[in-house]
């Protein structure tokens, strides 16, 4: 099992010190999690701090259909939480939202925050030309697919992929590509 860290540089935010110096941070409020995100909808902002998503853990959110598709079959293998892991690495995650991406690995993120992850890319993704967010669904798709593949195959026999994350995958490619038309 990967034992990647998160990017050191980010520690530096108040709510990191704080939480190393033993202090509260501060709240967060739709206002701070609305222009870190860029997410202009109340109703939605309002959903994911209900899922305990804040500015500090707002990179996370990004990793969700990677944490989806590990839990997919309803356990998390120690390679899928290794691709998760080395793919958050690649991030430069925050502590925060290294610390939320460890909890999902420990508890599957729920069917409701997965929805809203999806509803704040649809949205986004209408902000993007459309090459570039056909370019970056293929790219989620694909860390999708590498971190169904990581688990293997039994005896190097067989799909890699079991059913149910491929029909997570097939969900999610066509969630993403619906946001195109």
């Amino acid at each position: 099992m990967s034992d990647a860290q998160p990017h050191s540089d980010k520690a530096d935010s108040k709510s990191t010190r704080s939480a190393l110096n033993g202090s509260t941070p501060p709240p967060v409020t739709r206002a701070d999690l609305s222009a870190a995100s860029g997410i202009v909808d109340a109703e939605l902002v309002g959903e994911l701090m209900a899922h305990g998503v804040t500015t500090e853990t707002l990179s996370a959110l990004a990793l969700i259909p990677l944490v989806q598709i590990a839990w997919a079959d309803g356990a998390l293998a120690d390679a899928e939480q290794a691709a998760v892991l080395t793919a958050a690495k690649e991030r430069s995650l925050s502590l925060a939202s290294y610390e939320q991406l460890k909890r999902w690995l420990a508890s599957p993120p729920s069917d409701e925050l997965i929805a809203c992850w999806r509803e704040h890319f649809r949205r986004a993704g209408d902000l993007i030309d459309p090459p570039a967010r056909e370019r970056l669904v293929d790219e989620i798709v694909e860390q999708a697919r590498a971190v169904a593949s990581a688990a293997g195959r039994l005896l190097g026999v067989g799909d890699p992929i079991c059913d149910a994350e491929q029909q997570v995958l097939d969900s999610l490619r066509e969630e993403l590509d619906a946001g195109e038309r």
